[in-house]
């Protein structure tokens, strides 16, 4: 009965911070929530965020450092206007309320902010960002399949490290979506993902893959897991089963419109072998783009 209601919802549950370790922080981390959000801990507000496709975190650190029960409530506003993005009308469902994960993440000390593997031409590159209490100085280490990289960070906390892609580090492709686990450490911190490794340019009209010429065959979808009830909440299952889809159908790569979706759906594409045309969430012609505010976001 919700499916068509416009207007703010309250969300309400207890949450528990517990015990936190020395100079660690908690941080409330949401993936995403459709369209203007507030956030209250007990009576006192966190902070608020506008755009229904990215992510945003507020810092809960002091607020729970008793381990007490608190009230935490978000209210998620869903109506839009010329000045939201995107803006007041569109030709797609714009689903409100919360529709992605939340979590409650704790952090050590000094943590990875931030961090960017790619191929550049025949070199590896990775960036790493360190935050928090001591970021300048740290000793980072990678490993990305069987290559191994090393630095320390800048007094901004930064470092860029790279090499020569070693031949037994494949290349992604649609036909062999070679991943490799990669594995970040610094700080106190942490990471492991899979990633693949694949170069994308253009010559004149001609997209080139990996160096090589390619022909994209796609279709657009949609952040709304197939089935008879629609939604956005996408699970990881869901994500696959839509772009299992895609891959039967022979694409080799999928449009995710109109807006940023969820890593689930990255993840699993990059699994199966889709390249992704991601996009920011503008769209159609009643933006106000003359507007301070609309251009802010």
């Amino acid at each position: 009965e919700l499916f068509w209601y416009d207007d703010p919802i309250y969300f309400r549950r207890p949450i528990e911070g517990g015990a936190a370790g020395a100079g660690h922080r908690r941080v409330l981390a949401f993936e995403g929530a459709n369209y203007h959000t507030q956030l209250w801990l007990d009576d006192q507000p966190l902070g608020q965020h506008e755009g229904g496709f990215t992510p945003f975190a507020v810092d809960v650190t002091q607020q729970l450092a008793d381990g007490a029960v608190h009230g935490l409530t978000a209210v998620v506003d869903s109506r839009h206007h010329p000045e939201a993005v995107p803006t007041d009308y569109t030709d797609w469902h714009n689903y409100g309320g919360i529709t992605r994960s939340v979590w409650l993440v704790d952090l050590p000390p000094t943590w990875i902010a931030d961090w960017f593997v790619r191929l550049d031409g025949e070199m590896v590159r990775v960036d790493v960002e360190l935050a928090g209490a001591q970021p300048a100085g740290q000793a980072i280490a990678v490993a990305l399949g069987a290559l191994r990289l090393e630095g320390r960070t800048d007094a901004s906390g930064r470092v860029s490290l790279a090499a020569r892609r070693p031949r037994r580090l494949a290349l992604w492709s649609p036909e062999a979506p070679v991943l490799h686990d990669l594995a970040i450490s610094g700080g106190g911190d942490a990471i492991a993902e899979r990633v693949g490794l694949r170069t994308i340019a253009t010559r004149g009209r001609e997209v080139l893959f990996n160096g090589a010429p390619i022909y994209l065959r796609g279709i657009s979808l949609h952040e709304e897991p197939i089935g008879p009830v629609g939604k956005r909440r996408m699970t990881e299952a869901d994500a696959r089963r839509l772009l299992e889809e895609a891959k039967a159908l022979g694409c080799n790569f999928v449009r995710l419109a109109h807006y940023p979706h969820s890593e689930a759906t990255l993840r699993v594409a990059d699994e199966l072998g889709l390249i992704v045309w991601a996009e920011v969430p503008v769209y159609w012609e009643h933006i106000r783009y003359d507007s301070a505010h609309t251009l802010a976001l």
